[in-house]
């Protein structure tokens, strides 16, 4: 499976049923609480200014177009392309996502 399955369900069915959405948005709420944790300690880490708030949102963000775009793709390329833009954007951009990274 490609892409994330509660962003599958929210958006095929979210309008429809509230509750699936709503639960959707708590899930991503705590893992955003997570990525503004993940920021902080980044930001700590390499000197960086910026709010972790806005960092973790932008994260989120990113994540769910990640998701959209894999299970659009039927790839799970996007989301490895996302999480190499994610330590990027807190100042790890040298950090390998896989293993044994393909060379460019």
């Amino acid at each position: 499976m490609f892409g994330c399955p509660i962003v599958g369900l929210a958006l095929e069915l979210g309008q429809q049923i509230p509750a699936i959405r709503e639960e959707a948005k708590r899930i991503f709420d705590e893992i955003e609480r997570h990525f503004i944790i993940i920021a902080a300690d980044a930001a700590k880490a390499t000197g960086d200014a910026r709010d972790p708030a806005v960092t973790g949102s932008t994260l989120t963000q990113l994540m769910h177009g990640a998701n959209a775009s894999s299970r659009l793709a039927a790839s799970p390329e996007p989301i490895l392309d996302a999480a190499r833009a994610s330590l990027s954007l807190i100042g790890f951009p040298d950090t390998p996502i896989l293993t044994e990274e393909p060379s460019s």
